[in-house]
């Protein structure tokens, strides 16, 4: 092969490998352009990534995480024979070490308790429950073969039994569900007598 038709087929080649590194370089860019919130760039710059990204690529960030629509937050209050705690919110608890130690287990068991009161949620909204007043719980024993409700009655046996030296007569229970967008569907759930 002669040195000419040599130099002009490694030209070629390099010629390809830069086109190569400029798509890949252009794929990366449009794909970062249409995850990121369109105030990071112009509209024109969104809308040529998004008809890049679109047919390929029709995910977004909410698809590995939604965004919760309820915020829920729960509380209870142990009764012994000769005295009662005051009420106990184990988030707060949680949170604040989760905050300054994230690596430890305790993004867990704050992930764990919002699953639990998701579950709750999901067995109270099929049933006909008052929200916003006290009821006792031993009036309706459909709740004690409920899921999220067994759930949630595990949960409490084992913090009283954790950080309590006797075991609770009765528990009280207040769960809040806050929805995010509207504070219309935002719901309370009182219970006494929960065992």
């Amino acid at each position: 092969m002669p040195k000419d038709t040599k130099e002009i087929e490694n030209k070629k080649k390099i010629r390809y490998g830069w086109f190569a590194f400029l798509f890949v370089i252009l794929h990366f860019f449009f794909i970062l352009i249409s995850i990121l919130p369109q105030a990071y760039s112009s509209d024109r710059l969104h809308f040529v990534s998004s008809q890049y990204v679109q047919p390929f690529f029709v995910q977004r960030w909410a698809m590995f995480a939604p965004c919760p629509t309820f915020e829920n937050r729960f509380k209870f209050k142990y009764y012994f024979k000769n005295d009662s705690t005051a009420w106990i919110d184990p988030s707060i608890s949680v949170l604040n070490v989760h905050q300054k130690m994230p690596f430890t287990h305790n993004g867990n068991l704050a992930v764990g308790q919002y699953n639990m009161l998701y579950w709750v949620k999901c067995d109270l909204d099929t049933l006909p429950i008052p929200t916003d007043q006290a009821i006792n719980f031993q009036n309706y024993p459909v709740l004690k073969k409920k899921r999220g409700l067994l759930l949630l009655k595990n949960y409490t046996e084992g913090y009283a039994r954790l950080n309590f030296d006797e075991k609770p007569i009765s528990t009280s229970i207040e769960i809040d569900y806050r929805h995010v967008f509207d504070p219309n569907e935002s719901k309370k759930y009182i219970f006494n007598n929960f065992k």
